[in-house]
Formats: structure tokens, sequence, C-alpha cells
């Protein structure tokens, strides 16, 4: 007689540990476990969730199609869905209020927010917009779904809708707000307060919400200054509308004198955006720095080239990178099994 524990009992140690982020030892319980029993829908759809967690997602489509033809029943079916939109293997022509995405699930079976990200990741950001609305009035969508439901928004060109919502970025644990000393702004009037704007993400976004800058001080500002990565500090001196441009790591040794309020820099396009829902232009440096930038390169050695850059991706440690980055470029896919619903 055999002293080894009941396969149930197995099976939840296994699913103990992938939840602790041991993937290693659930990967090995699971493949043992399936030497014993290949009729298990859940362990089945486990394995797929890890499966695409590791980054198979071709894989993991065909685990989890295994575990719905088990009868792993509406989780089974929505990690094959999760599976298949990260393999890029649903085809764009579909409409899930008529047909099955993935050629075997029932359409009735996935809430709005399934068909909401299933769209959004086919680009089809407007009529993503229905499904995301439904889910958010429902209150079914997670900070992170909250967060994707902004992005579709200013994707389909509904920006006020959009910075309403990306607010929620902060709640998606992606992101953390800097330890500032000073009441943050909330969009109430500024009356002459000397705000500071604290960068934040990536230099591309940086550079676009240069724009909103000079509608703080229109907005009642007695002055602006910014936080931004070193590189960026020469241009945002140039645009001659800061009070004080300072580098990140100058964050810790800010006088707290030099201001009387702060924000994160998206925050600023949510409470400036312009009340006809289009973008502010954007800011130019001032008359000297071509004349800056070629003394620069002259003295890198690189004056007369010509040079254009491209922001190809973010970065790939995002939850959004497949979102905010180049179709082609596959080092960004994202490897978080959003979404997923791990059987115990």
């Amino acid at each position: 007689m055999s002293d080894q524990p009941p396969f149930e009992a197995r099976f939840r140690a296994a699913v103990e540990r992938h939840q602790s982020g041991d993937l290693e030892g659930a990967e090995a319980a699971y493949l043992a476990l399936l030497a014993e029993r290949r009729d298990h829908a859940p362990l089945w759809s486990n394995f797929g969730i890890l499966r695409r967690t590791q980054g198979h997602a071709l894989a993991a489509s065909a685990i989890q199609r295994r575990a719905v033809q088990l009868g792993g029943g509406a989780g089974a079916r929505r990690n094959l869905l999760n599976a298949l939109v990260s393999a890029h293997r649903i085809a764009a022509p579909f409409d899930l209020d008529l047909i099955d995405p993935a050629g075997e699930l029932a359409p009735e079976e996935l809430g709005p927010e399934w068909r909401a990200r299933t769209l959004s990741e086919l680009g089809r950001n407007r009529r993503a917009l229905r499904w995301y609305r439904e889910a958010h009035e429902a209150g079914t969508l997670n900070p992170t779904l909250v967060t994707e439901y902004a992005i579709a928004n200013l994707r389909a060109g509904r920006f006020r809708e959009g910075w309403a919502l990306y607010g929620s970025r902060w709640n998606a644990k992606q992101l953390s707000k800097p330890s500032i000393p000073a009441p943050e702004w909330q969009g109430e009037p500024l009356a002459g307060r000397r705000l500071l704007v604290a960068g934040e993400q990536g230099l591309g976004d940086m550079i676009y919400l240069a724009r909103f800058l000079p509608l703080a001080l229109a907005a009642g500002a007695g002055e602006v200054s910014v936080i931004v990565r070193r590189p960026l500090a020469p241009l945002f001196e140039s645009y001659g509308v800061c009070a004080a441009v300072h580098a990140r790591g100058e964050l810790a040794t800010l006088d707290p004198g030099s201001f009387d309020t702060w924000c994160n820099a998206f925050d600023l396009a949510a409470h400036l955006w312009p009340e006809d829902d289009t973008p502010p232009p954007p800011l130019v440096p001032r008359p000297d720095a071509d004349a800056r930038a070629h003394a620069a390169q002259a003295l890198a050695g690189t004056e007369g080239l010509f040079r254009i850059g491209v922001v190809w991706g973010t970065s790939p440690t995002s939850t959004f990178a497949e979102r905010k980055s180049c179709a082609s470029s596959g080092s960004f896919r994202s490897r978080r099994s959003r979404g997923c619903s791990l059987s115990a």
C-alpha cells in the first residue's frame, strides 16, 4: 500500500507552490501529476497558466484547449482566451457578439471585461469601449483593467475620458508616487501657488507632457518647476517655461520652500486638458537650441550627421508593453499572466 498522499492533496500542494511563485517546483509537480492523471481539467488549466507565465503562449494555448475539451468550464475558457491573445492567434475579423473567437468558446460565457480586452488587443478600441464601460459600471474591472480602459479611450481619441480614468495607474501597482513634502495638487485653483511637476515613466512621455506646462501657468500657477531624467534637463531648460529644472536624482535635496504644491506629470493632462478635447501644441525649444545642439555635436565629433530617433518600445517590464510598443518588436511582449483563473 502506497504512503503517497491522495492525488487531490498533491494537486493542492502544487497549486500552493504556483501561487507562492515557485514556478520550477510547480512545473515539476504538475508534470508528475499529469503523468498519473490525463483527464483532470483544472490540472491542465493551471499548467497552461504556468506555461503562459513562462512566456510560452502557443504551448499554453494548446494546453488550455485540452482543459476546455475536458470540461474545464468558464475559467478554462477564459484562460484559453488569454493564451490565444498572448500568442496573437485570434483572427482579426471576428465579432464577439456573433461568433466564438477561438473556435470553441461560448460567447455568452465571456464577461464584458474579456470582450473588452480582446477587442482592445486587436486594435478595435472604439468597439472595446462599450464592454469596458459595461464592466466598469458593474464594478468588475480591477485597477489594471481600469488602466487598460483609460488607454483604450486615449487610443480611440476620447481624451477627456481617458485622462480622467488614468489615475488608476497608481492602484495597478506598476508605479509608485514619489515622496514629496508638500500637498499634492488635485486640480483645484492654483491661485499663484508654485507648482512642482514630477516626471514619470519614459522620456517620450515627458517630451509629450511638456506642452501642459504653459497651461499650468495660464491656469494660475505662480511658477512651474519640473523634475525630469537627467538627459531631458537641457531640453526642458530650452523651453524657457520652467522656473527650475531638476534632475530626478536631486529629489532628496530639493528645498521644500521652493514650491507650494506638486503633481505627477500625467495628472497635468487630466487637470488641464482643453475644453475642445484637442491636444495642445508641443513646446518648441528656444531660438538658441540649434546652436547649442551643433556645439554639442562638434564636441562629440558628430557634427553634420543627420540622425533620426524612433521610440520603438516601452519598458519590457510594463504590464502595458504590448499596447505601447511597435508590433514587430517581439522582445517587448509581456509575459505576465493577467486575468488568469488559477484552479485549486
